[in-house]
């Protein structure tokens, strides 16, 4: 059974600068809460649902996830709002990539960019000894759910 968190408010983002980028592995050392914002058919979006499920269910308290899955039609302006609310924007080239590369975006409730899909999944590795126990077939079929789930834009 597939679990889905449902975020019950929008994370708050507060203006930044470019400085706002900052090392993941001195961030998870307390009690943090973590908005992942990324399409809603991305499979690498869905990792990262089993990798916060798991979380959970080990009774990790330290690390939360607000998860908010985009339609791949409204992707390109969440992440311009995003980049604008927490004052990113286009100068810090490592956010641009990874929303490019359609991946999620890792951000913590303050807007400080965490990195990339591969960088946090590693942290999550080292750091809790923890990783994605689904293939990629039901990591796509997570996806497509959450596709399926994700209200289609009006036109």
């Amino acid at each position: 059974k597939t679990v889905v968190f449902v975020c019950d408010h929008r994370p708050r983002y507060r203006m930044a600068s470019y400085s706002n980028l900052v090392s993941v592995s001195k961030l998870l050392d307390g009690s943090h809460r973590i908005s992942v914002v990324g399409q809603s058919n991305c499979i690498q979006f869905a990792k990262l649902e089993r990798i916060a499920a798991l979380l959970a269910a080990r009774g990790m308290d330290s690390i939360k996830f607000d998860m908010k899955a985009v339609h791949p039609s409204k992707w390109s302006d969440e992440v311009a709002a995003l980049t604008a609310a927490t004052g990113l924007g286009s100068s810090a080239s490592v956010v641009t990539q990874a929303a490019n590369s359609g991946g999620p975006l890792i951000l913590t409730c303050t807007g400080r960019f965490l990195g990339t899909m591969v960088d946090f999944e590693d942290l999550l590795r080292r750091k809790y000894n923890v990783e994605c126990d689904l293939d990629d077939l039901h990591l796509r079929e997570i996806a497509q759910e959450n596709f399926a789930a994700s209200s289609i834009p009006s036109q």
